[in-house]
């Protein structure tokens, strides 16, 4: 299942890439690494587990701060009131790896704390994430040395 989601998705990057200004081309790396990064947390001894993660998801116990429209709202609360997201709509905006970095890490950490308590079991999230997480600790870490 990896590895079809996988080609799926680098055809997808691949075609992104001449959308793309020169200064966003590395959006295709970002997506697969983080990609690749959260199936690295989801694999136990060669086994994937996402469809497990799914399953809980769809049809584990209900989680009642999951709702459809607590979860589009805590989504909107958390990633929408952002200078990214503002500056999207200009006609020559840039998105740099380092906004895009923190847009998502502070996005994530609302919405994981949404999720504590009660939503727990919903591991997908988490592991989503911090594949995400990983790839932007990468990208500062390259910058830094």
């Amino acid at each position: 299942m990896r590895t079809k989601i996988f080609s799926a998705l680098a055809t997808v990057l691949q075609k992104l890439k001449s959308c793309l200004h020169s200064e966003e081309e590395y959006i295709s790396d970002f997506v697969a690494g983080w990609y690749n990064n959260s199936f690295e947390k989801q694999c136990t001894n060669g086994n994937e587990t996402t469809v497990g993660y799914i399953d809980t998801i769809l049809f584990g116990p209900p989680c009642e701060k999951l709702s459809p429209s607590d979860v589009d709202e805590r989504f909107e609360k958390c990633f929408s009131p952002s200078g990214v997201m503002k500056n999207f709509q200009a006609k020559n905006f840039i998105l740099r790896k380092d906004s895009l970095c923190l847009y998502l890490e502070h996005g994530s950490e609302c919405f994981l704390d949404f999720l504590n308590g009660d939503c727990n079991e919903y591991q997908f999230f988490k592991i989503l994430f911090a594949g995400m997480k990983i790839e932007c600790n990468t990208y500062i870490n390259n910058i830094s040395n």
